[in-house]
């Protein structure tokens, strides 16, 4: 499509691990636009590991943003793993546990800190 960035076309081509019955797709975005890619996998009931750190910190807060509501009204999960890390997963799978206080340091600053760890 022509409003995705080149690493939204990369990801298009991205490799899916199966793991009992569910695909999870590695995305690292690093454009707003990439965030469209995200959703779709989504959509597509993928779950998605979402590197943020490549994206600059402004850009990475609008992604956050913007999937915040997607997986809202798809009645997804958006779950913080690291200062860089999110899953994303549509409402049949399940994610438990929270590792985010494992790798917390309060002397870094994150994109993802307005998000809540459980």
């Amino acid at each position: 499509m022509g409003f995705m960035s080149k690493a939204a076309e990369e990801m298009d081509q991205a490799e899916l691990q199966e793991t009992e019955g569910y695909n999870m797709v590695l995305v690292q975005p690093e454009h707003f636009e990439d965030a469209y890619q995200t959703g779709r996998y989504l959509k597509e009931g993928k779950a998605v590991l979402l590197n943020l750190e490549k994206a600059d910190k402004e850009v990475a807060k609008r992604i956050i943003d913007f999937l915040t509501g997607f997986v809202f009204c798809c009645e997804g999960k958006l779950e913080k793993m690291s200062r860089t890390l999110m899953m994303v997963a549509p409402s049949d799978v399940m994610i438990s546990g929270n590792l985010y206080g494992e790798f917390d340091t309060e002397s870094d600053i994150s994109p993802l800190d307005h998000i809540e760890g459980e």
